[in-house]
């Protein structure tokens, strides 16, 4: 489980954007820096618009108020716009002359009249624009009203460089400035926007003028024209929005909103109205909504998924993502929007801060990524559209908090905290690099800050710890963690500067986790003492450290007795956790011996906690993906997972009474019947078809919780009948949650022809938002649907790039479906497919060039492991056949052939 938190920061109004300085842009997609804007004056009509169905057309008009930086006259401006037809320019009241840069986005404004140095400037645009269908820009959504008639809402999302869609503007972060929106709208319909709105008149239709933005970055702008209704929750300054039909699922999100803004109120001792000079949160739930959600400056705007719940539908998982994602957004009022990274190429100033305080415990997946070769670092030159879009991933977002919660540690929390709070008061209203941050942190605590986090940010990549121990010596050297070590590029400045916390069998003391030792970048390795009465070390106290550790072979010797022990639970289970992901990763990569890892692993058999199971599911999840079409190894690994779980699922039935668990206990759970019933367990497959037979006949109800498992074991074991019905509730269901776990489920089925439609509809039929959603429910759902989805990907190519919402919709899909290919045969052909169509796949060349790569990594990396993968196992089944059930071996076998991979 992901634990939320909050801690945020002191701020003060009244400070401006830093100075920006005057650069050349030729030939780049950066602005130069010579005109600086200070306000915007924003009219945007859609009162002709959304009464109708295409064009999406709207008239817009921009006033920019801003000033020359330069020394010298200025003849031309450069600014942002994109998709839009521009019919008159003024400058200083004098007609100007233009042209469209398309690839870069820019307008260039050819003046009638020279800037003279340092002089105000006065821009005024008039243009026409177009609605996007792409969930980007200022978009088109809609949905069903209680009449199933169509109901259409005009919406935006302007992260990254999208604001240009909507008005011409300077469209990157560190030109703040502030907003004046007026929107005519449509009878019957009501607009919404960063600041309330102050007036509503009608000239030839219905406007609504709002007040005025503090200083911010364009990127953060938003308004909404719908007929949403909203909840206020007890507070007219806390509302939470959504379609009409779904107004009563705003319930959750109206009740905590308001309490968590107060305890960072309370915590940072800045108050979000008054010392922010906001007036207003909004926080409106979206029909279509390409990210997850978006921390627009006092109007939030989410997926339903992420702020909806329904109390008889929604899962506590459900229920736990809503309010982590609430308060990530929440965290980036202060992380992003008050406080602004001066350019994407760190983004992790913003994503970084905001997950971390969205978790406490940052997931473990970025070590996957992060260790690949390549992988990026933190800080990460970005210049074109497509390069900041792809910065927003798990690197900015969990290394950055990853990082983040290092640092925490390492420091103290009264120091983190206090730094902080120095970092976002010094910077208020402007924008940051890393280099700002470092130096509050050193006001508060004298550790070098900028020394020591450099390499942290600016390499890609992390450590693995190597510890070997001599009496009373240990010694510890660093070297970069590569998943795939065949073909790894060795760097000198690949060493960091990294913070060592341990304990031993003598103390057991998990809960300090400051550094006792400091590994720094200069040094090849560092010897130092211990008390030599102990049997075992464990590094990285709780995870704490962004790195993995390996310890010589006596010492892993010592840690898989004390987890065979009566004592494992003197271990930290977080660190128990730890030991399972790096033990099996570690030879994932070839540094330990799989017969080392293994060993780690079959303490399991007397384990019930959430968070080793959770390291070790998906560590396995790895092994069954490399060997699904491998018969007799990938027998073995599913029979050695069923009986490692004996304990955990001992007491594990359907009758779950979910309302009255702790979220932890249901997941296990609910992870416990999944495995078993993915790995073919009779009475988990039997129990699925048994209560989805009764849902269908309305004679039973299914625990929200476990609905997921049945639904998914039902279809893949079901008829085509049953996948019709479930089809079918996913057309009637009013909660896009549940919709979600449907879609999922129904990428289950083994039936060729079925997936075959099922990938149709999500051309056709389904939200573009949900469609790649299917498209990967199906290449993971069983091993005939690798196939099935890549002989829809020869066919829809094209489609799936612009019908398949969210960005880097066909690289997502290439680079998701490579990795399930696990013969050499399927690599050529996908090889082939992609060679074929190179011109026409020329914006994925790159991400399909790594896709083949990796996969034939994977299918080497098979290759190579699987001798000593197999005489481990077989070892295994060997020596406990005495107590190994003989029928769970046999429904293991009897699964090989409807095997599927694991989600």
């Amino acid at each position: 489980m992901l634990t939320v938190v909050v801690l945020l920061c002191i701020t003060a109004y009244g400070a401006v954007a830093g100075p920006i300085v005057p650069r050349d842009n030729e030939g780049t997609y950066r602005l130069s820096g010579e005109i600086v804007p200070s306000e915007y004056d924003i009219y945007i009509d859609v009162s002709q618009t959304l009464t109708k169905k295409e064009p999406w057309e709207f008239q817009g008009s921009v006033t920019i108020n801003a000033k020359s930086t330069s020394d010298k006259e200025i003849k031309e401006i450069i600014l942002h716009a994109s998709d839009m037809n521009i019919t008159a320019i003024k400058v200083n009241n004098a007609d100007a002359t233009h042209k469209i840069d398309e690839t870069h986005e820019f307008l260039k404004i050819t003046l009638a009249k020279a800037i003279a140095a340092q002089e105000n400037v006065k821009i005024i645009i008039q243009y026409k624009g177009y609605l996007q269908d792409n969930m980007y820009g200022f978009y088109i959504s809609s949905y069903k009203n209680k009449e199933n008639e169509d109901e259409y809402v005009a919406t935006t999302q302007f992260q990254a460089t999208h604001a240009r869609k909507a008005f011409p503007c300077f469209d990157e972060p560190q030109y703040k400035a502030q907003f004046k929106i007026k929107i005519a709208i449509p009878d019957g319909y009501t607009a919404i926007s960063n600041m309330p709105a102050k007036n509503t008149y009608r000239a030839e239709a219905k406007v609504v003028e709002f007040e005025q933005t503090p200083i911010m970055s364009t990127y953060l702008v938003a308004f909404i024209v719908s007929k949403f209704k909203c909840n206020v929750g007890g507070d007219s300054q806390y509302k939470v929005c959504a379609r009409p039909t779904a107004i009563d699922q705003t319930k959750y999100a109206a009740s905590i909103v308001k309490n968590l803004t107060e305890e960072m109120t309370k915590f940072t001792k800045v108050n979000y109205f008054e010392d922010m000079k906001m007036k207003k949160m909004d926080m409106v739930a979206l029909p279509d909504f390409a990210a997850g959600a978006m921390e627009n400056w006092g109007l939030l705007t989410y997926r339903e998924t992420a702020l909806l719940v329904d109390d008889k539908v929604s899962t506590k998982r459900n229920v736990q993502r809503v309010a982590s994602v609430i308060t990530h957004e929440l965290a980036h009022q202060w992380f992003g929007d008050y406080v602004t990274t001066e350019w994407w190429n760190n983004t992790w100033l913003n994503e970084g801060f905001a997950t971390y305080f969205e978790y406490h415990i940052t997931g473990a997946s970025v070590f996957i990524v992060d260790s690949l070769d390549n992988t990026t670092p933190l800080n990460y030159h970005v210049e074109t559209p497509t390069q900041i879009s792809s910065h927003f991933g798990s690197i900015s977002y969990n290394k950055g908090g990853s990082v983040i919660r290092m640092m925490e540690h390492f420091l103290g929390t009264d120091n983190f905290k206090t730094g902080l709070q120095k970092y976002l008061k010094k910077n208020a209203f402007s924008t940051t690099t890393p280099d700002q941050l470092w130096e509050s942190f050193t006001e508060v605590d004298k550790m070098k800050l900028s020394e020591i986090m450099k390499n942290w940010i600016n390499n890609p990549g992390y450590p693995v710890i190597h510890v070997s121990r001599d009496e009373d010596t240990i010694t510890i050297k660093q070297e970069r963690f590569h998943l795939q070590s065949e073909n790894k590029i060795e760097n000198k400045n690949d060493k960091w500067y990294v913070p060592i916390s341990y304990t031993t069998s003598s103390d057991k003391s998990f809960d300090s986790t400051k550094p006792k030792e400091w590994l720094k970048d200069s040094e090849n390795e560092k010897k130092f003492k211990i008390d030599s009465n102990y049997d075992w070390i464990i590094m990285n106290i709780q995870g704490s450290g962004y790195y993995r550790v390996n310890y010589d072979d006596n010492l892993w010797s010592e840690i898989q007795k004390v987890l065979k022990s009566d004592d494992a639970d003197k271990i930290h289970r977080l660190n128990r956790a730890q030991l399972i992901d790096d033990a099996m990763n570690l030879a994932r990569a070839g540094q330990l011996d799989y017969t080392v890892a293994l060993e780690i692993v079959d303490y399991l058999t007397t384990e019930t906690d959430y968070y080793p199971w959770y390291s070790a599911f998906a560590a396995f999840r790895y092994l069954l993906q490399r060997y699904a079409d491998d018969d007799d190894t990938g027998s073995d690994i599913r029979a050695y997972i069923l009986t490692l779980m004996d304990a955990l699922t001992k007491d594990i039935t359907f009758n779950i009474k979910s309302d009255d668990m702790k979220p932890t206990d249901v997941y296990q759970h609910v992870n416990a019947l999944k495995w078993a019933c993915d790995l073919g367990e009779e009475k988990c497959v039997s129990e699925s078809k048994i209560l989805f037979e009764k849902l269908k006949n309305n004679t039973a109800e299914i625990d929200k919780n476990i609905k997921s498992v049945v639904y998914c074991t039902a279809i893949r074991h079901g008829t085509k009948e049953d996948w019709n019905h479930l089809w079918e509730m996913y057309e009637t269901s009013n909660v896009n949650a549940e919709q979600v776990t449907i879609l999922s489920a129904l990428g289950c089925a083994k039936d060729e022809d079925q997936l075959k439609g099922y990938l149709e509809k999500s051309i056709t039929s389904i939200r573009k938002q949900d469609a790649a959603s299917v498209f990967s429910a199906v290449y993971t759902g069983n091993s005939v649907g690798v196939l099935v989805a890549f002989d829809f990907l020869k066919e829809n190519y094209k489609k799936i790039a612009t019908q398949y919402g969210g960005m880097n919709a066909l690289g997502n899909a290439i680079r998701g479906l490579a990795d399930r290919l696990n013969t050499d045969d399927q690599i050529t052909e996908f090889e082939t497919f992609l060679k074929d169509k190179e011109e026409e796949l020329k914006e994925v060349k790159e991400i399909a060039a790594a896709a083949i790569e990796k996969a034939k990594a994977n299918v080497n990396w098979a290759n190579k492991y699987k001798a000593g993968i197999a005489t481990f196992l077989k070892t295994k089944k060997s020596g406990s056949s005495a107590v190994m059930s003989s029928a769970v071996l046999c429904v293991a076998l009897a699964t090989l052939a409807s095997y599927y991979t694991l989600l």
